[in-house]
């Protein structure tokens, strides 16, 4: 009888002692989901309504489409952004992160330089994506804006 209660007290003490393990899912580069067998960039391709809202420039609506980045898997060109009043379209190049995020990155568009200013997000529920850059200037100037994408 003390030897089966102590190989019982033994199995408890063994089983809680034991760490749980800890599930961690590392996809490669560009991919996602429990498997990492969903490309992230698939979420993203589509035209998108457009709505920039910038201090200097003011509000202006647009569409655009988010297509891409030939020879990169985890980045996509958010096409003909137009930040705005007198602005040249110009392409944003986005490097997609898990967890529908995304980092913009430095993109210089003579004369203008365009950078994120945070991690941009798009939220599957709605389609909707949204992100703030900045437009620095040759003379010096700076503005930050807000955009809105929402799936068309």
């Amino acid at each position: 009888m003390k030897t089966l209660f102590f190989i019982a007290l033994l199995a408890v003490l063994t089983t809680s002692c034991q760490k749980e393990k800890l599930q961690t899912n590392t996809c490669d580069i560009g991919y996602e989901g429990a498997n990492c067998d969903s490309l992230i960039i698939a979420k993203y391709l589509n035209t998108y309504f457009a709505r920039d809202d910038s201090p200097i420039r003011g509000t202006s609506e647009y569409v655009v489409q988010i297509i891409p980045y030939e020879g990169k898997i985890d980045q996509c060109y958010i096409n003909q952004l137009s930040c705005g009043q007198n602005c040249i379209p110009h392409n944003l190049v986005a490097k997609l992160l898990p967890n529908n995020q995304f980092q913009l990155l430095n993109v210089q568009a003579f004369p203008y330089t365009f950078d994120g200013v945070e991690n941009g997000n798009y939220n599957p529920q709605t389609g909707t994506i949204n992100f703030k850059y900045r437009i620095s200037q040759p003379n010096g100037t700076t503005e930050i804006v807000n955009t809105q994408l929402i799936r068309q």
